[in-house]
Protein backbone atom coordinates (compact mmCIF):
# COMPACT_ATOMS: atom_id res chain seq x y z
CA UNK A 1 0.00 0.00 0.00
CA UNK A 2 3.33 2.30 0.52
CA UNK A 3 3.70 2.20 -3.22
CA UNK A 4 -0.46 3.13 -3.74
CA UNK A 5 0.14 5.84 -1.48
CA UNK A 6 3.55 7.20 -2.91
CA UNK A 7 1.60 6.95 -6.63
CA UNK A 8 -0.99 8.89 -5.14
CA UNK A 9 0.90 11.46 -3.70
CA UNK A 10 3.10 12.06 -6.89
CA UNK A 11 0.06 11.93 -9.23
CA UNK A 12 -0.27 15.90 -9.09
CA UNK A 13 -2.81 16.01 -12.36
CA UNK A 14 -5.11 13.76 -9.94
CA UNK A 15 -5.31 11.06 -12.52
CA UNK A 16 -5.42 8.36 -10.38
CA UNK A 17 -8.66 10.17 -8.21
CA UNK A 18 -10.38 10.99 -11.92
CA UNK A 19 -10.25 7.28 -12.77
CA UNK A 20 -11.61 5.95 -10.13
CA UNK A 21 -14.40 8.73 -8.34
CA UNK A 22 -15.36 10.55 -11.86
CA UNK A 23 -14.62 8.56 -15.03
CA UNK A 24 -14.86 4.58 -13.49
CA UNK A 25 -16.99 4.54 -10.60
CA UNK A 26 -19.33 2.45 -11.46
CA UNK A 27 -17.15 -0.46 -13.83
CA UNK A 28 -14.90 -0.57 -10.36
CA UNK A 29 -17.71 -0.94 -7.80
CA UNK A 30 -19.10 -3.40 -9.95
CA UNK A 31 -15.47 -5.29 -10.00
CA UNK A 32 -15.26 -4.87 -6.73
CA UNK A 33 -18.46 -6.46 -5.62
CA UNK A 34 -17.65 -9.80 -8.27
CA UNK A 35 -17.31 -12.61 -5.20
CA UNK A 36 -15.30 -14.78 -8.49
CA UNK A 37 -12.41 -12.18 -8.23
CA UNK A 38 -12.65 -12.51 -4.18
CA UNK A 39 -9.21 -15.03 -3.05
CA UNK A 40 -11.35 -16.08 0.10
CA UNK A 41 -13.99 -17.56 -2.56
CA UNK A 42 -11.84 -19.58 -4.25
CA UNK A 43 -10.42 -20.97 -0.99
CA UNK A 44 -14.07 -21.94 -0.19
CA UNK A 45 -13.86 -23.68 -3.41
CA UNK A 46 -11.24 -25.87 -3.13
CA UNK A 47 -11.97 -26.59 0.37
CA UNK A 48 -9.47 -24.71 2.01
CA UNK A 49 -12.22 -22.72 4.14
CA UNK A 50 -16.04 -23.27 4.73
CA UNK A 51 -18.56 -21.33 2.89
CA UNK A 52 -19.23 -19.38 5.80
CA UNK A 53 -15.58 -18.29 6.17
CA UNK A 54 -15.65 -16.75 2.52
CA UNK A 55 -18.91 -14.97 3.05
CA UNK A 56 -17.74 -13.56 6.25
CA UNK A 57 -15.08 -12.54 4.48
CA UNK A 58 -16.40 -11.18 1.93
CA UNK A 59 -19.33 -9.06 3.69
CA UNK A 60 -16.00 -7.38 5.73
CA UNK A 61 -14.34 -6.72 2.72
CA UNK A 62 -17.48 -5.13 0.92
CA UNK A 63 -17.63 -3.11 4.19
CA UNK A 64 -14.21 -2.07 3.64
CA UNK A 65 -14.68 -1.03 0.48
CA UNK A 66 -17.94 0.94 1.24
CA UNK A 67 -16.23 2.95 3.95
CA UNK A 68 -13.18 3.72 1.54
CA UNK A 69 -15.67 4.59 -1.08
CA UNK A 70 -17.66 6.91 1.60
CA UNK A 71 -14.09 8.46 2.41
CA UNK A 72 -13.17 9.14 -0.70
CA UNK A 73 -9.70 7.16 0.06
CA UNK A 74 -8.46 6.47 -2.97
CA UNK A 75 -5.51 4.60 -2.14
CA UNK A 76 -7.54 2.21 -0.30
CA UNK A 77 -9.78 1.48 -3.45
CA UNK A 78 -7.01 0.99 -5.39
CA UNK A 79 -5.15 -1.30 -3.03
CA UNK A 80 -8.67 -3.85 -2.71
CA UNK A 81 -9.27 -3.31 -6.86
CA UNK A 82 -5.45 -4.68 -7.21
CA UNK A 83 -5.67 -7.32 -5.30
CA UNK A 84 -9.01 -8.11 -7.02
CA UNK A 85 -7.34 -7.80 -10.26
CA UNK A 86 -4.48 -10.07 -8.93
CA UNK A 87 -7.17 -12.33 -8.27
CA UNK A 88 -8.07 -12.33 -11.83
CA UNK A 89 -4.82 -12.32 -13.27
CA UNK A 90 -4.42 -15.84 -11.76
CA UNK A 91 -7.17 -17.38 -13.00
CA UNK A 92 -5.99 -16.36 -16.48
CA UNK A 93 -2.26 -17.75 -15.75
CA UNK A 94 -3.46 -20.78 -14.02
CA UNK A 95 -6.04 -21.67 -16.18
CA UNK A 96 -9.72 -20.38 -14.02
CA UNK A 97 -10.67 -18.74 -16.91
CA UNK A 98 -9.52 -19.31 -20.44
CA UNK A 99 -9.26 -18.00 -23.82
CA UNK A 100 -12.71 -17.37 -25.58
CA UNK A 101 -14.53 -19.22 -22.79
CA UNK A 102 -18.27 -18.49 -22.10
CA UNK A 103 -17.91 -18.27 -18.36
CA UNK A 104 -17.07 -15.45 -16.07
CA UNK A 105 -16.32 -12.99 -18.74
CA UNK A 106 -17.43 -9.95 -17.24
CA UNK A 107 -14.95 -10.13 -14.89
CA UNK A 108 -12.29 -10.72 -17.92
CA UNK A 109 -13.76 -7.81 -19.27
CA UNK A 110 -14.10 -5.47 -16.71
CA UNK A 111 -10.50 -6.43 -14.87
CA UNK A 112 -9.43 -5.56 -19.27
CA UNK A 113 -11.14 -1.94 -19.43
CA UNK A 114 -9.86 -1.12 -15.59
CA UNK A 115 -5.97 -1.82 -16.30
CA UNK A 116 -6.14 -0.07 -20.09
CA UNK A 117 -6.97 2.79 -17.45
CA UNK A 118 -4.64 2.47 -14.78
CA UNK A 119 -1.50 0.79 -16.88
CA UNK A 120 -1.21 4.63 -18.56
CA UNK A 121 -1.83 6.47 -15.42
CA UNK A 122 0.51 4.41 -13.60
CA UNK A 123 3.65 4.86 -16.10
CA UNK A 124 2.59 8.55 -16.83
CA UNK A 125 2.81 9.30 -12.98
CA UNK A 126 5.73 7.90 -12.45
CA UNK A 127 7.56 8.82 -16.04
CA UNK A 128 6.78 12.59 -13.90
CA UNK A 129 8.34 12.09 -11.01
CA UNK A 130 11.59 10.46 -12.16
CA UNK A 131 13.52 11.77 -9.16
CA UNK A 132 11.28 10.13 -6.63
CA UNK A 133 12.30 6.60 -4.93
CA UNK A 134 9.82 3.98 -6.20
CA UNK A 135 11.47 1.50 -3.97
CA UNK A 136 13.67 -1.69 -4.68
CA UNK A 137 12.41 -3.50 -8.05
CA UNK A 138 11.67 -7.42 -7.33
CA UNK A 139 13.05 -8.12 -10.02
CA UNK A 140 16.29 -6.74 -10.64
CA UNK A 141 18.69 -6.85 -13.70
CA UNK A 142 21.34 -9.25 -13.40
CA UNK A 143 24.74 -9.64 -15.20
CA UNK A 144 25.23 -13.13 -16.74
Amino acid sequence: MSFLHDLDVADTDNLLYNAVWNNYPGTIRTFLRNRYVFQPFWDSQNGRISREEWEAKFSLSNRAVTKALGRVNTVKVLAILFERLYVLRNQLVHGGSTWNSGTNRSQVADGANIMAVFVPIVIHVIMQAPHRQWGDPCYPVLAD
